[in-house]
């Protein structure tokens, strides 16, 4: 299927043959030429005079045979030009017979520069079909495509491919198609799994990293333009035709997970200090998507954004996640202060309220937080003790 406009401008003295798809074909018996099962999309313009063979699909079929195509779109010169030859589909043909089960549905351009008929002169009794411009997006299949859903994918992928029809997709695509399959041996088997899927669809499964192409083999029964305005197959064995389809895939090894590291990975603290963790990827800082935990929050906790705070004596496991499969670990060793005195056996100190000009934050356990909230049960123990022994 080929998309593009052809504009044509040229100082030649002898015939130039102009088309969409190319300028001539040619055909003796017995062996001729043959373009089936074709698609061409786009307008074909002319700005040369003379000596002028110009088709939206061919200039110039000279005996070949054409069979199951379609062109969609304007030809036309310059509103002063005198081209010799012109039509929607084909420019010129010699053989009428040559053409058949062909259409072209013009880009609804107007004037006398435009053509009006698929074939030139005494040749329109050829079998080409004129389409109402009006009609959008006709259900026309005349040629068929493997669509990949992806070309390069890594070694813990899969991709897709669908066989669909041209140009148009058909509601009823499956019953243009027919017999399905992967060609046998088209591609390497070290490299990629094919399975059929069913609906026209099938799915390429990496074993190792390499490239490879795989040819995907299929029947079209083409549009019967003899039936339209009613879009339908050809019931006509004749016109069936086996088509192949090959698509390139490129596998590569995806690329294990970079480690991660929590910098500094342990650290001495006292209670009551905080310090700030920081993770790395190689030599970039990561500060989006990193979570944080405790493995001992009585001794020390972790919030969101990575500060510690030293709660007590002891030591604990700080952890560090980004993504699914990257964790790290600081370790934290919490000493008492220097200020710190032991419980007597008599009377406890009084602990200092958490939360005090010398306390950090506590922000709440869930979600990473920290809890300091033990110093009112030690105190209602201590007033009970002092008040036991008096009696």
């Amino acid at each position: 299927m080929l998309h593009g406009d052809v504009n044509l401008s040229a100082e030649y003295d002898g015939y130039l043959r102009v088309g969409g798809v190319g300028g001539l074909l040619y055909g003796k018996d017995p062996v001729r030429s043959r373009i089936s099962n074709c698609v061409h999309v786009g307008s074909v313009y002319s700005i040369d005079d003379t000596k002028t063979k110009l088709g939206g699909f061919l200039g110039y079929n000279d005996g070949g045979t054409i069979d199951n195509c379609f062109h969609s779109g304007d030809v036309y010169t310059k509103p002063s030009g005198d081209v010799t030859d012109m039509g929607g589909f084909v420019g010129s043909n010699s053989k009428a017979q040559n053409i058949l089960n062909c259409g072209w549905q013009s880009g609804g351009g107007s004037g006398e520069n435009y053509v009006k008929n698929g074939v030139c002169g005494t040749s329109s009794a050829a079998d080409v079909t004129t389409l109402d411009y009006q009609i959008a997006a006709p259900p026309i299949a005349t040629a068929l495509s493997a669509s990949i859903e992806k070309a390069s994918i890594d070694t813990d992928e899969v991709t897709t491919v669908t066989i669909t029809t041209a140009p148009g997709t058909p509601a009823n695509a499956g019953e243009y198609i027919a017999d399905a399959h992967v060609a046998e041996d088209s591609y390497n088997r070290a490299v990629i799994e094919v399975s059929d899927s069913g609906g026209l669809t099938f799915t390429i499964t990496p074993v190792a990293a390499g490239e490879t192409s795989v040819t995907f083999v299929a029947e079209l029964r083409p549009t019967d333009f003899s039936k339209l305005p009613d879009f339908v197959p050809s019931s006509d064995d004749g016109l069936t035709n086996e088509m192949s389809m090959t698509v390139g895939v490129k596998v590569t090894k995806k690329a294990a997970a970079e480690d991660i590291r929590v910098v500094p990975a342990s650290a001495d603290m006292t209670v009551g200090e905080r310090l700030t963790l920081a993770v790395f990827s190689g030599e970039t800082r990561l500060e989006d998507g990193v979570s944080w935990a405790s493995g001992s929050e009585m001794c020390a906790c972790v919030d969101a954004g990575g500060v510690v705070t030293a709660l007590a004596e002891g030591t604990a496991v700080i952890t560090a996640c980004a993504g699914e499969e990257k964790r790290a670990r600081c370790f934290i060793n919490v000493s008492p202060t220097d200020d710190e005195k032991p419980v007597s056996d008599d009377v406890p100190p009084r602990p200092e309220a958490p939360g005090g000009t010398d306390q950090p934050d506590a922000p709440s356990s869930s979600g990473g937080g920290c809890s300091a909230g033990f110093g009112a049960p030690l105190l209602i123990a201590a007033v009970l003790l002092v008040v036991c022994r008096r009696r």
